[in-house]
């Protein structure tokens, strides 16, 4: 066992050690219960209390360092000019000054337990703590105590932040001197007999932390008060205060009580008051002055016709900033959000503006109402139940976030929003699930996102009547989900960039519209209930089926798509379901693309547009529903696809045919050319069975090489163009014109038919003829040639009773019966009647300038023979 020496003063060495080791002195001695202790530990090395210890004082020099791991008694004065550390108690009984030194305190969590009736800390402290609690011990001592604190300190802790007295029994006083400073994190001097001074000159008192108490000092007065707490700390009575800071962050409620302020009112935090249950208003004065007014919770505040920013409050009436309890009425002004704000209820009148500034925000913990105008790019928290959203007003020139915070939350019928930026369903706020019932229009150029996926769910309710439009992805997560199957609801999905559509619960939509300047994709099969609008971009189905129904509508615009199929895939999804004629309004300009890669049915329910038949690298076949097929615009076959199906039925085409695969005509099919421009036929130029020129207004089809008919061909209106290449016409039926223009150029028409019939209402203008057939070809109507008429051997030609008009020669190797025809020979030049010894003619004239001569032995005219002036006949051809 050491040998213990009583001595005055002991210094420890430069290495220190253990307390109670003789190596951790100088000289060997441990300091005593009458002792005073010199810790003067070098950088690195301390002395540390590892038994108990009771000394009369203790000074820490400058540099050394002193850990308390076990409890310290000093019944004298503590100095630490050094630095303090350790866990354990350090227990001052003496009376007078018993904390001086402006060391380090920081990692000392251990209690200060002050133990004396009179016990002072110098000025020259500056304590900082983030642990343990200092404790006025009146138990212990069985009496009263008072410390008057000349230094600064700052106890951090949230929960052991804070100065209080260990027994009920005894009075505790804390006395603020001048210039002190004290910052407590907990709750303090909350005894009843426990008393704090705080009006001294230049003394702050400080209540940071979380959950503490206000603790009203003696005559309620501060000299400098400052709340930076995170929680709302309440006055219990009116305060007398020097200067008064509430910090960013931080709340007073003035709980229907005011304070007097003789110099500085600072509140970059919150201030509010009590419920409105009570009728008092708080108020703040300086110099005697009511500098603002801070009306009961829940208060109604409406700002002045004014611009200006919201925290400042000359902008309010009455001078009544809104807290975070209050309704703010935004009144025929432009009030800026510049901070942070949240207040319970927000009202922009009509013809008033909200801007939420920039990177700020505004919270709402009840409803928005806009029947104004919010602008600008802050974004807006909406943490109520309910209703969170309601009016009319404009949200054009917000560009910020719309943050949906609550579990069950609606958007009133009334709202309207069309705004850049986007909404957040925004689980992650308060860690919960976030539903939102939509019944207004919500137009976004952004997308409806969940910003806590991973962990929670969002569920978005389009109810009846109400639409959404988004301009991206939206709902994309797996925990997502969209209700949209609701009476009159809509569901939009616009943007610029290619994404998925949500599957909705079920699958269902009522309304699905699309209006995108790229596409949207399927990833499921889906049912529309009602109306399919392609209003802009792509639709791109997939290898997924769309079910409509027979009283909804699709209608695709002009430049719009829907694809039907995977060039890649065999999965074969169809035209949408049980949509009827009469409800598919398909623009001439959209695109119909079916592209499995296997057989598709092709519906022959709609008129469509622009039609595209295609397939991947393997041959497939499409196949109509019906045994016509309307398309107003181009159909284009592309290679290694076939189109059959129509059978003996129609295909109309108003636009392009480009015929890069097969189109397979049957016996008894009609193509008809029916478009208003310029009709072509590209790529493989398929044997028509019959043909009909149908067009509108200057509408005709251009032919793109010499054309075979098997059967008739027939122009009702428009014009067939054999164009400047003189592409010939081959007709195996009818050529009949009943109202349109043949523009036969230098071209040649065969009719080989069996009975087929030449002419119609309007008369027909060729260059060549040839009856080609063994049968009999009738004239139905009057013809012009600009060129030779030929009647092949064993073709029989009857004119009935009409006009032939022949710019050329008359060949007649077959038969010709004129029947009570008129042929008029009209060449202004040399023509020849040749063929058989005998020729018979009805109505013979030689026009104007013609000579009409004849390699026949006799011509007989049953009529009349008409030689114009100038015209002439001769016996021979020349």
């Amino acid at each position: 066992m050491p040998f213990i020496v009583a001595a005055n003063t002991i210094t420890s060495t430069t290495t220190g050690g253990y307390w109670n080791v003789t190596t951790t002195w100088v000289g060997g001695v441990i300091p005593g219960s009458a002792d005073n202790a010199i810790i003067a530990t070098t950088t690195g090395h301390y002395v540390t209390v590892n038994s108990t210890v009771s000394v009369v004082g203790v000074t820490v020099n400058s540099g050394a360092s002193l850990s308390i791991t076990n409890i310290l008694t000093v019944g004298g004065l503590f100095v630490n000019n050094g630095s303090v550390v350790g866990t354990n108690n350090l227990t001052l009984t003496g009376s007078g000054t018993v904390l001086s030194g402006g060391g380090s305190w920081s990692s000392h969590t251990g209690y200060i337990i002050m133990q004396n009736a009179n016990q002072v800390i110098d000025a020259s402290v500056n304590m900082s703590k983030t642990g343990g609690e200092i404790e006025l011990n009146t138990s212990t001592l069985g009496g009263n105590i008072k410390v008057t604190n000349n230094g600064s300190i700052t106890l951090s802790s949230t929960t052991l932040g804070r100065i209080v007295n260990s027994s009920s029994s005894h009075s505790a006083t804390w006395i603020n001197a001048a210039n002190s400073f004290l910052s407590v994190a907990a709750a303090s001097f909350t005894d009843p007999g426990d008393t704090l001074y705080a009006s001294a000159t230049g003394n702050t008192v400080v209540f940071a932390g979380g959950d503490i108490t206000l603790t009203n000092p003696i005559h309620n007065t501060f000299y400098n008060l400052t709340i930076a707490a995170s929680l709302p700390l309440t006055m219990l009575s009116n305060l007398t205060c020097n200067s008064v800071t509430v910090n960013s962050g931080s709340t007073l409620n003035m709980g229907g009580d005011s304070l007097f302020i003789s110099g500085t009112w600072s509140h970059p935090g919150t201030v509010i008051d009590h419920p409105v249950t009570t009728n008092d208003t708080s108020v703040v004065k300086v110099a005697g002055a009511i500098v603002q007014k801070i009306p009961p919770v829940g208060y109604r505040i409406t700002s002045k016709n004014t611009t200006g920013e919201w925290e400042i409050t000359s902008l309010w009436i009455g001078n009544l900033e809104p807290g975070l309890l209050d309704t703010a009425v935004i009144a025929g002004s432009n009030i800026e959000s510049v901070p942070p704000i949240t207040v319970a209820k927000v009202i922009v009148n009509s013809g008033a503006t909200l801007s939420i500034g920039g990177s700020n925000y505004l919270g709402v913990s009840t409803v928005l109402i806009n029947n104004g105008s919010i602008t600008n790019g802050g974004s807006l928290y909406l943490s109520g139940s309910g209703t969170v959203l309601s009016g009319g007003g404009s949200w054009s020139g917000n560009t910020g976030t719309i943050n949906f915070e609550g579990t069950n939350q609606v958007i009133d019928a009334s709202v309207n929003i069309n705004k850049p930026g986007q909404i957040v369903l925004n689980t992650t706020a308060h860690g919960v699930n976030v539903k939102v019932t939509n019944n207004g229009s919500v137009t976004l150029s952004s997308n409806i996102s969940n910003n806590g996926y991973a962990s929670h769910s969002s569920t978005w309710i389009n109810a009846a009547n109400a639409s959404v439009s988004v301009g991206g992805a939206s709902w994309a997560s797996t925990r997502d989900t969209l209700y949209a199957s609701a009476t009159g609801n809509t569901v939009t999905y616009a943007g610029t960039t290619a994404y998925n559509l949500k599957v909705p619960v079920g699958g269902n939509y009522y309304n699905l519209a699309i209006n995108s300047t790229n596409t949207i994709s399927l990833p499921a099969a889906i049912t529309v209930n009602n109306n399919l609008t392609i209003s802009g971009g792509t639709l791109n189905c997939s290898t997924f089926q769309i079910t409509g129904n027979s009283s909804g509508t699709l209608s695709m615009a002009s430049g719009t798509n829907l694809i039907l199929g995977l060039t890649t895939s065999t999965t074969v999804p169809i035209f949408p379901l049980n949509y009827t004629t009469a409800h598919i309004s398909l623009d001439p300009n959209s695109t119909i693309t079916y592209q499995a890669k296997a057989a598709q049915a092709l519906s022959s329910t709609p008129s469509y547009g622009n039609l595209v038949l295609s397939t991947g690298t393997s041959a497939s076949t499409k196949t109509t529903s019906g045994s016509f097929l309307t398309v107003a615009g181009n159909l284009t076959i592309n290679s290694n696809t076939t189109l059959t199906g129509i059978g003996s039925g129609t295909l109309t085409l108003g636009g392009t045919l480009t015929n890069n695969g097969i189109y397979t005509i049957s016996t008894g099919n009609t193509t008809v050319f029916n478009g208003a421009g310029t009709q072509t036929i590209s790529g493989t130029i398929p044997s028509f069975y019959n043909l009909t020129i149908a067009n509108t207004g200057t509408g005709k089809l251009t032919m793109p090489n010499s054309l075979t008919i098997t059967n008739n061909l027939s122009i009702s209106s428009g014009i067939l163009d054999a164009t400047s290449s003189n592409y010939n016409l081959t007709i195996g039926g009818s050529f009949t014109n009943s109202g349109g223009t043949f523009l036969p150029q230098g071209n040649t028409v065969t009719l080989n038919g069996g009975s087929p019939t030449l002419g119609g209402g309007s008369t027909i203008a060729l260059n060549k003829l040839i009856i080609g057939t063994s049968g009999t070809t009738t004239l139905g109507g009057n013809i012009t040639t600009a060129s030779d008429i030929t009647i092949n051997s064993g073709a029989t030609f009857n004119a009935s009773s009409y006009n032939i008009n022949i710019g050329g020669n008359f060949a007649d190797n077959g038969t010709f019966h004129c029947n009570t025809s008129t042929v008029d020979f009209d060449n202004s030049g040399k023509q020849c009647i040749s063929g058989h010894s005998t020729e018979t003619f009805n109505n013979l004239t030689v026009s104007y300038m013609s000579i009409l001569g004849t390699s026949c032995s006799s011509i007989n005219i049953n009529g009349t023979t008409l030689v114009l002036p100038g015209g002439e006949m001769v016996c021979a051809c020349n």
